[in-house]
């Protein structure tokens, strides 16, 4: 897939699975597996823009997080792994600004 990572692909492919089937479960949605799959395809080929390769290791980019704006939900997902272990974590963080 464009010189991605397996875990990349991985991990794309785990958050494209989980976000699916939150849709199908809370807005009624049925993505076709063949829309899912153009879908990791897709952000596959977007990750490899972005993220400047060293070496064939991903660079280490500094992130710095800031509050929604009033009356907006913010959502952060996460995705990690452990090859050696074969283990997968998602996290996900939802946080509502004040109202007012």
């Amino acid at each position: 897939m464009h010189h991605t990572t397996k875990h990349n692909e991985i991990c794309v492919t785990m958050c494209a699975i989980w976000f699916a089937q939150n849709r199908m479960v809370y807005e009624g949605t049925n993505q076709s597996v063949g829309e899912i799959v153009c879908f990791i395809h897709s952000y596959c080929v977007e990750l490899v823009s972005v993220i400047p390769m060293n070496n064939g290791l991903v660079s280490s980019i500094q992130v710095q997080w800031s509050p929604p704006p009033i009356r907006v939900v913010k959502i952060n997902v996460d995705v990690g792994f452990r090859l050696n272990q074969k283990k997968v974590a998602i996290g996900v963080v939802i946080i509502l600004a004040p109202i007012c």
